[in-house]
């Protein structure tokens, strides 16, 4: 490759004499073409300085900083485009992505959303400034905005389908599962085999207030004999299960929920080590967030893709023999892995709050969650109780200590729902605002509500929101508060009295950290797993009567509690030791209950085949 010396010397060698101008444009344009693109931006910066006003020498500038990675300098050549040629869309929208790079205002530059809306207005029949600004909106959780900059995109040109999906995925966000889901509905029907597709809708589902847990179920299994009529009849590798030898179990995790990492996080390294070898796989991209996992398990497999073949691939390569699922249809593990039967054993933990689809050999919960008899219809999975909550939990070794009675010196008791956003429903705000109307003076804290810190203005807009105003409660009771990082998430449960658990799809790691910071929770029994996990986590901690059977029972709790300070305050000082001596943070005990499950299936394995001889 010629350096740029060499070709300033042959564009001098030209017969023809050159004035400086064109010179340095044709050796920046030269340099662009070879890829030196800082070399270029330098040599064309210096032409434009001779021709400030000359549009495509600044706009060669703006381009050459743009591929250099020079976010900073590309948006001061873009705003010098848009000055000298104010009508210029693509150059407004160029612009804003500059700006949008850098996360921040640079010098004389405007805010990246200005420039996507004065590019909108340059492109009225354009797509890319409203798929631009969704991006960039996304980023700051502004997620109301997001939709309705998805929405005006759609109107334009049809979304593609990775948009389709961001779309779908905003609209979960902001409690539109209804929308999100037909959303997927119609990426689907362009893209039928798409598992991610697939997987977020029903995700989506799972939130619905309406669908009942015999439907959300069926939705379920339908999904997975389409997966299975697909892939056709596969039969699990064999294994000989040698006596002395370790059981192999790989573990399939995604680091992009991170919610559940505490309920499981430790399993992998509590294993009996004499007895069990263990394996991770998960996407390559979760990068950093690995490493911690990693140093736990004996091999850790990062994985290029979310095929399912290529997970299954990875898992036959190893011999492994118990393939354990926690992510079920949440982001970032291929669930119809189970239909592919890379190892004689698969196993379902439930992170997931509902049946995956699939009629793997077992999935793990306990009695209070999953009842017997009661819930086994709603599963493709054979259930296996523990006798112990069916997770524990790992509080982290910097949590904040638990404060006083935020109500000893408020003078009023403050309830907290502390969920993600789709798990909130306007159904379930008239009872929240039917609490509040019984309890003179009280707060509700919503926390989580979309992630922006402070809130955006568009979060009063909420549904949830709108309903407890219209139904009595003012603002001036609302606080709002976004994601926060995980610390001060723990901290802010200092500043609440009473956790109100989401309906019809309960809460999990939620209940437990309200539980190690001294919040107790009420919480609506329900009529599956999925409204159910509080049932486990309060019975462990001698709260049962916190449980309640319906709507006016969970009020009716709700509203005697907040009325009984001194409870509040004797519960306030227990709950944390309650915890410590309870199964929901022995992680050594929940391992061998665990481990048993899985040499039960052996064992299991082994009677079914009695030519083999067990290994444990």
């Amino acid at each position: 490759m010629a350096s740029p010396l060499e070709v300033l010397l042959k564009c001098r060698a030209q017969p023809l004499k050159l004035d400086e101008l064109t010179l340095l444009k044709q050796l920046g344009l030269a340099l662009a073409h070879r890829h030196q693109w800082l070399d270029a931006a330098l040599v064309i910066e210096r032409a434009a300085k001779l021709a400030p006003d000359d549009l495509g020498t600044v706009r060669s500038a703006a381009l050459c900083w743009l591929q250099g990675r020079r976010p900073l300098q590309s948006a001061l050549a873009w705003r010098r485009v848009t000055q000298i040629d104010p009508a210029n869309g693509p150059a407004w929208l160029a612009l804003g992505t500059a700006v949008a790079a850098l996360q921040q205002r640079p010098p004389r530059c405007p805010e990246a959303l200005d420039c996507f809306d004065q590019a909108a207005i340059l492109l009225p029949d354009h797509s890319e400034p409203h798929l631009a600004k969704a991006k960039y909106l996304a980023r700051h959780n502004r997620m109301r905005s997001v939709v309705r900059a998805y929405r005006e995109a759609d109107q334009r040109i049809a979304l593609d389908i990775p948009s389709r999906i961001s779309f779908a995925s905003a609209l979960l966000a902001i409690g539109d599962e209804q929308n999100s889901v037909r959303e997927c509905d119609r990426a689907l029907e362009s893209d039928p085999d798409n598992q991610l597709l697939a997987a977020n809708r029903l995700v989506a589902l799972l939130n619905s207030p309406e669908l009942s847990t015999a439907g959300l179920a069926a939705e379920h299994i339908d999904w997975g004999r389409r997966v299975a009529a697909k892939l056709g009849a596969v039969k699990p590798p064999h294994s000989a299960w040698r006596q002395g030898q370790k059981v192999r179990v790989g573990y399939l995790i995604s680091f992009e929920i991170g919610p559940l990492a505490p309920l499981f996080f430790h399993l992998r390294a509590n294993h009996d080590r004499d007895k069990f070898e263990v394996f991770i796989y998960f996407p390559v991209a979760a990068g950093s967030r690995a490493a911690a996992v990693s140093r736990l398990v004996d091999h850790a497999r990062p994985l290029n893709s979310l095929d399912g073949a290529e997970w299954a691939d990875a898992v036959r390569r190893d011999e492994i023999d118990i393939i354990v699922d926690r992510c079920g249809h949440f982001a970032g593990c291929p669930v119809d892995i189970h239909a592919r039967r890379p190892a004689p054993l698969s196993v379902v933990l439930p992170g997931y709050p509902c049946t995956i689809g699939l009629p793997v050999d077992c999935r793990i919960t306990d009695r209070w969650a999953d009842p017997p008899g009661m819930t086994e219809h709603l599963h493709e999975e054979p259930l296996i109780r523990l006798d112990r909550p069916f997770a524990c939990y790992e509080p982290p070794g910097e949590a904040p200590e638990v404060g006083p009675l935020p109500a000893g010196h408020n003078g009023f008791v403050t309830f907290g729902l502390f969920h993600q956003r789709p798990k909130l429903n306007e159904k379930a705000a008239l009872v929240w605002a039917d609490i509040l109307r019984q309890t003179p003076n009280s707060r509700l804290l919503i926390h989580n509500v979309y992630g922006a810190e402070p809130p955006a203005p568009e979060e009063f807009e909420d549904p949830v929101v709108i309903t407890l105003v219209k139904n009595g409660i003012g603002m001036d009771r609302i606080q709002l508060v976004g994601r926060l990082p995980l610390l001060d998430h723990l901290a802010l449960f200092n500043q609440i009295d009473i956790a109100l658990d989401a309906f019809p799809r309960a809460g999990m790691t939620t209940t437990l950290e309200s539980l190690w910071m001294g919040v107790p929770v009420i919480t609506l029994a329900g009529e599956a797993h999925l409204g159910r996990v509080g049932i486990s986590f309060l019975t462990a901690v001698g709260l049962e009567e916190l449980v309640a059977s319906d709507a006016s029972d969970y009020a009716a709790k709700a509203v005697e509690l907040a009325w009984d300070v001194p409870r509040l305050r004797t519960l306030r000082s227990e709950l944390r030791p309650r915890m410590q001596r309870s199964p929901l943070t022995d992680a050594a005990g929940f391992a061998r209950a665990i481990e048993q499950v899985y040499q039960g299936l052996i064992h299991h394995a082994v009677a079914s085949a009695p030519s083999q001889q067990p290994r444990v």
